[in-house]
Protein backbone atom coordinates (compact mmCIF):
# COMPACT_ATOMS: atom_id res chain seq x y z
CA UNK A 1 0.00 0.00 0.00
CA UNK A 2 0.79 3.76 -0.73
CA UNK A 3 3.02 5.38 2.45
CA UNK A 4 0.22 6.70 5.08
CA UNK A 5 -2.40 4.23 3.84
CA UNK A 6 -2.92 1.12 5.86
CA UNK A 7 -3.78 -2.31 4.06
CA UNK A 8 -7.59 -2.34 5.21
CA UNK A 9 -8.50 0.83 4.51
CA UNK A 10 -10.66 1.37 2.14
CA UNK A 11 -12.17 4.76 0.15
CA UNK A 12 -14.98 6.49 1.83
CA UNK A 13 -17.02 9.63 1.31
CA UNK A 14 -17.42 11.89 4.37
CA UNK A 15 -20.42 14.53 4.67
CA UNK A 16 -21.19 17.64 5.15
CA UNK A 17 -17.73 18.60 5.48
CA UNK A 18 -17.62 22.50 5.44
CA UNK A 19 -13.84 24.04 6.32
CA UNK A 20 -10.41 23.08 7.04
CA UNK A 21 -11.55 22.60 10.77
CA UNK A 22 -13.52 19.83 9.90
CA UNK A 23 -11.07 18.70 7.31
CA UNK A 24 -8.70 18.50 9.92
CA UNK A 25 -10.67 16.82 12.78
CA UNK A 26 -10.95 14.10 10.14
CA UNK A 27 -7.48 13.50 9.49
CA UNK A 28 -6.70 13.89 12.74
CA UNK A 29 -8.73 10.37 12.96
CA UNK A 30 -6.22 8.93 10.66
CA UNK A 31 -8.70 9.87 7.39
CA UNK A 32 -6.09 9.83 4.16
CA UNK A 33 -7.71 12.94 2.60
CA UNK A 34 -7.46 12.59 -0.89
CA UNK A 35 -10.18 14.75 -2.42
CA UNK A 36 -12.39 17.60 -1.77
CA UNK A 37 -15.07 18.81 -2.90
CA UNK A 38 -17.67 21.53 -1.86
CA UNK A 39 -19.40 19.91 0.82
CA UNK A 40 -17.73 16.38 1.36
CA UNK A 41 -15.01 15.12 1.01
CA UNK A 42 -13.32 11.36 -0.32
CA UNK A 43 -10.45 9.52 2.31
CA UNK A 44 -8.57 6.37 2.85
CA UNK A 45 -9.09 5.61 6.08
CA UNK A 46 -9.56 1.88 8.02
CA UNK A 47 -13.37 0.46 9.10
CA UNK A 48 -12.22 2.18 13.15
CA UNK A 49 -11.09 5.30 11.71
CA UNK A 50 -14.45 5.49 9.45
CA UNK A 51 -16.36 4.48 12.95
CA UNK A 52 -14.82 7.65 14.55
CA UNK A 53 -15.06 9.92 12.07
CA UNK A 54 -18.70 8.95 12.60
CA UNK A 55 -18.69 9.55 16.39
CA UNK A 56 -17.78 13.21 15.06
CA UNK A 57 -21.31 13.47 13.94
CA UNK A 58 -20.85 13.12 9.80
CA UNK A 59 -22.14 10.74 7.45
CA UNK A 60 -19.60 8.21 6.54
CA UNK A 61 -20.23 5.92 3.35
CA UNK A 62 -18.39 3.89 1.07
CA UNK A 63 -17.34 5.54 -2.17
CA UNK A 64 -18.64 4.61 -5.25
CA UNK A 65 -16.18 4.73 -7.75
CA UNK A 66 -17.38 7.11 -10.57
CA UNK A 67 -16.23 8.63 -14.04
CA UNK A 68 -15.48 12.11 -14.35
CA UNK A 69 -18.27 14.52 -13.23
CA UNK A 70 -20.31 16.12 -15.90
CA UNK A 71 -17.90 18.86 -16.13
CA UNK A 72 -15.03 17.27 -16.77
CA UNK A 73 -16.64 14.59 -19.00
CA UNK A 74 -14.77 15.52 -22.10
CA UNK A 75 -11.41 14.87 -20.52
CA UNK A 76 -10.27 10.94 -21.53
CA UNK A 77 -10.87 8.90 -18.48
CA UNK A 78 -8.39 5.79 -17.73
CA UNK A 79 -9.93 3.14 -20.08
CA UNK A 80 -10.51 5.66 -23.08
CA UNK A 81 -6.69 6.69 -22.38
CA UNK A 82 -5.75 3.32 -22.80
CA UNK A 83 -8.03 2.67 -25.56
CA UNK A 84 -6.62 5.18 -27.39
CA UNK A 85 -2.72 4.51 -27.13
CA UNK A 86 -3.42 1.02 -27.58
CA UNK A 87 -5.45 1.81 -31.42
CA UNK A 88 -2.55 4.23 -31.84
CA UNK A 89 0.04 1.10 -31.18
CA UNK A 90 -1.95 -1.20 -33.31
CA UNK A 91 -1.80 1.07 -35.74
CA UNK A 92 1.41 2.20 -36.35
CA UNK A 93 3.54 -1.06 -34.73
CA UNK A 94 7.20 0.19 -36.07
CA UNK A 95 7.04 3.57 -35.38
CA UNK A 96 5.00 3.70 -31.64
CA UNK A 97 5.37 1.06 -28.95
CA UNK A 98 3.34 0.42 -25.55
CA UNK A 99 5.44 -0.63 -22.14
CA UNK A 100 3.92 -1.74 -19.55
CA UNK A 101 5.79 -0.76 -16.59
CA UNK A 102 4.41 -1.21 -13.45
CA UNK A 103 1.04 -1.39 -11.63
CA UNK A 104 -0.36 1.81 -10.19
CA UNK A 105 -1.88 1.62 -6.34
CA UNK A 106 -5.63 1.06 -7.74
CA UNK A 107 -3.53 -2.14 -9.91
CA UNK A 108 -4.28 -0.58 -13.06
CA UNK A 109 -1.49 -0.72 -16.08
CA UNK A 110 1.01 2.08 -16.27
CA UNK A 111 1.66 2.15 -19.73
CA UNK A 112 5.21 3.76 -21.21
CA UNK A 113 5.39 4.88 -25.23
CA UNK A 114 8.55 4.88 -27.21
CA UNK A 115 8.25 6.51 -30.40
CA UNK A 116 10.96 6.02 -33.14
CA UNK A 117 11.54 5.07 -36.74
CA UNK A 118 11.96 2.08 -35.35
CA UNK A 119 10.75 0.92 -31.91
CA UNK A 120 12.40 -2.52 -31.87
CA UNK A 121 15.87 -0.48 -32.07
CA UNK A 122 18.05 0.91 -29.65
CA UNK A 123 19.85 3.72 -31.70
CA UNK A 124 22.55 5.30 -30.24
CA UNK A 125 20.93 8.78 -30.82
CA UNK A 126 20.03 11.96 -28.52
CA UNK A 127 16.35 10.99 -27.10
CA UNK A 128 13.46 12.53 -24.98
CA UNK A 129 11.45 11.70 -22.11
CA UNK A 130 8.11 13.28 -21.68
CA UNK A 131 6.27 12.40 -18.34
CA UNK A 132 2.71 12.87 -17.77
CA UNK A 133 0.01 11.79 -15.82
CA UNK A 134 2.53 11.79 -12.22
CA UNK A 135 -0.71 13.02 -9.96
CA UNK A 136 -3.86 11.22 -10.29
CA UNK A 137 -7.37 13.77 -11.32
CA UNK A 138 -4.82 16.19 -13.56
CA UNK A 139 -6.41 15.47 -16.00
CA UNK A 140 -5.25 17.99 -18.41
CA UNK A 141 -1.88 16.01 -18.12
CA UNK A 142 -3.37 12.97 -20.19
CA UNK A 143 -4.66 15.10 -22.56
CA UNK A 144 -1.15 16.21 -23.38
CA UNK A 145 0.55 13.21 -23.99
CA UNK A 146 -2.42 12.12 -26.28
CA UNK A 147 -1.79 15.24 -28.26
CA UNK A 148 2.04 14.80 -28.26
CA UNK A 149 1.40 11.05 -29.26
CA UNK A 150 -1.07 11.87 -32.49
CA UNK A 151 1.34 14.60 -33.45
CA UNK A 152 4.07 12.76 -33.48
CA UNK A 153 3.20 9.37 -35.05
CA UNK A 154 0.24 10.16 -37.00
CA UNK A 155 2.01 13.55 -38.53
CA UNK A 156 5.03 11.50 -39.44
CA UNK A 157 5.84 11.06 -42.93
CA UNK A 158 2.70 13.80 -43.75
CA UNK A 159 5.14 16.93 -42.23
CA UNK A 160 9.03 16.82 -42.65
CA UNK A 161 9.35 18.99 -39.35
CA UNK A 162 7.92 15.81 -37.35
CA UNK A 163 9.34 13.38 -39.31
CA UNK A 164 13.20 15.19 -38.94
CA UNK A 165 12.00 15.06 -35.36
CA UNK A 166 11.35 11.63 -34.95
Amino acid sequence: PEAGIASDSRAYEIRPVLGVQARSAIAAKGAFIFEVGHDYVLADATPAEADAIRALGYTVSDAVALDFPPPDAAYHNYAEMVNEIQAEAASHPTLFKLIPIGQSFEGRTIWAGKVATDVDVDKNQPEVLLTHHQHAREHLTVEQALYTMHLLVDNYGADSRITNLV
